[in-house]
């Protein structure tokens, strides 16, 4: 073969990018040496491969950077699921601490209430009846019956007694319900205060529950937005790193072009939020476990076991049969 190219070969993007760039080398200049020597059939043979080589450095190019960006976009997605993950159970757990802490809130207020209730029926209870005080009428018809009971009149005295009674039963009747009346007085003045308590409760839990649910809200809203703001970041890096990698401005830099930190984002931010890949390694003093079947990873795009068969996949391999069967048979080849 023209450039000693292995069939079996599974190169990087570094080694099929200095495989290409020889090519073109190598190429330029036998057409240079064809022009030289007046072989211009020959000559516009080799100009159109080089086109085909350059075209397929461009093609290599568009691939392996649109691989790059894909694999950016995935641990962008990795690292925003996380940090989303994570900023989310902390802004509900907050949310959720808010919530517990007005519930005991309201719960101790009820329980303080219930026992303010027994307190004060406890000591209604401990509060004796209160003794009648008798109008004067009442006091004389006393007095009066006592008079007659001393002077041995008792027919006058009963008669006097059954009026005294009914006097006196009237009189207790009413003392008692004044009683009644001063407790309940007290209940109600009770209730009321706590009925205030309850209500200006309610009206604050109201108004925490409020600022927490948009305080929520917006917290949920602040980590979309950022985890959407960073990613388009990272595409418009991807864009105008894609430029650089086509040639389509005015100012490209050259080689080795690169990338911005923009653009490389993605694995920043998975790096940063959930670990570097080789952190991930197990230990060597780690226990093994022997039951399950250990896998040997093979890292992509890395040098292979020779295998009889070409990889017809390879881009080197196909370049190389292209150009192989599209050269005439010249005697400067």
């Amino acid at each position: 073969m023209r450039f000693r190219i292995p069939f079996d070969a599974v190169r990087n993007e570094r080694e099929q990018r200095e495989l290409y760039d020889k090519m073109i080398v190598d190429l330029e200049k036998l057409r240079i040496k064809e022009t030289t020597s007046r072989d211009y059939v020959a000559a516009e043979l080799t100009k159109a491969q080089l086109k085909i080589v350059r075209v397929e450095l461009r093609k290599l190019a568009i691939y392996f950077e649109e691989k790059r960006q894909e694999k950016e976009n995935k641990a962008m997605a990795k690292g925003a699921s996380k940090v989303q993950s994570d900023v989310t159970e902390g802004i509900e757990d907050n949310y959720e601490d808010v919530l517990d802490k007005l519930y005991r809130k309201e719960f101790a207020m009820y329980n303080l209430h219930e026992r303010q209730i027994i307190s004060l029926e406890q000591e209604i209870s401990r509060v004796p009846k209160p003794k009648a005080r008798y109008t004067k009428r009442t006091i004389e018809l006393r007095h009066a019956e006592r008079l007659l009971a001393q002077q041995q009149d008792y027919f006058n005295a009963a008669r006097v007694r059954t009026r005294t009674k009914e006097l006196e039963a009237k009189e207790d009747e009413l003392a008692l319900q004044n009683h009644d009346d001063k407790m309940e007085r007290r209940r109600e003045k009770l209730y009321t205060k706590q009925d205030d308590e309850s209500k200006r409760l309610f009206e604050d839990v109201k108004k925490a529950k409020a600022v927490a649910t948009r305080n929520r809200a917006g917290s949920l809203r602040l980590v979309k937005n950022r985890m959407r703001f960073l990613d388009d970041g990272m595409k418009h890096g991807h864009l105008m790193h894609k430029h650089k990698v086509l040639g389509t401005t005015h100012n490209i830099e050259l080689e080795p072009r690169k990338p911005s930190k923009e653009t490389l984002r993605g694995t920043t931010y998975m790096e940063m939020k959930i670990g570097k890949p080789h952190m991930a390694i197990a230990s060597l003093s780690a226990t093994h476990i022997f039951d399950t079947e250990q896998k040997q990873m093979i890292e992509e795009a890395r040098p292979r076991t020779a295998t009889p068969m070409p990889n017809f996949r390879d881009p080197s391999w196909r370049m190389s049969a292209r150009i192989e069967l599209t050269r005439p048979s010249s005697s400067l080849s």
